[in-house]
């Protein structure tokens, strides 16, 4: 396995380890470059990113995208042939970002934060340098990054829009399904 891979590879498992661990989960008001929000870190569960919400605030669901990538960081650690090292870094990462996308569904998830935003952002790029490490975009994990991120926004900010458009078109004004609506 090509020297490069892993180094991309253990790049976005810290930078998605840092988003889980350090920063907050959820948007905050003020915006992350507000100057008052560390100190209140430990105080506020709003506030506390993914790791301290799901250890002191008791919010489990936020275990699992820290899971993914501790198992994505493993992975990179252990290294091992390279269709193999591809392999298992999506099988891991892959349903960390199902995970994470479906919680957020699941609770009504408000604004997310810079932190979710980075481990989201760590467990899609890791999946995409595991479709290089098997092959795909002839074994060019920028070239994967690239495709699966801009994939994955044209569906976030293009499909999935008009999906609710068209949904909500088929409903009566009171929330029901509607065949004259």
């Amino acid at each position: 396995m090509r020297n490069e891979l892993r180094s991309w590879a253990l790049t976005w498992s810290l930078v998605g380890v840092a988003g889980w661990a350090l920063l907050p989960w959820y948007a905050i008001a003020d915006g992350i470059f507000s100057p008052g929000w560390p100190a209140r870190i430990l105080a506020d569960r709003d506030l506390a990113p993914a790791a301290l919400q799901a250890i002191l605030f008791g919010r489990a669901w936020l275990m699992g995208p820290g899971l993914a990538l501790l198992a994505g960081l493993i992975v990179v650690l252990r290294g091992g042939p390279r269709a193999l090292f591809g392999g298992r870094l999506m099988m891991f990462t892959g349903p960390g970002v199902l995970f994470s996308v479906a919680q957020g569904f699941a609770i009504g998830q408000p604004a997310v934060g810079a932190g979710a935003a980075l481990t989201v952002a760590g467990l899609l790029l890791l999946f995409s340098t595991g479709l290089a490490a098997r092959g795909f975009f002839r074994g060019d994990a920028f070239v994967a990054g690239a495709v699966v991120l801009v994939t994955v926004l044209v569906g976030l900010f293009t499909f999935y829009p008009i999906a609710r458009i068209l949904t909500s078109a088929a409903l009566a004004a009171d929330g029901a399904p509607s065949a004259r609506a």
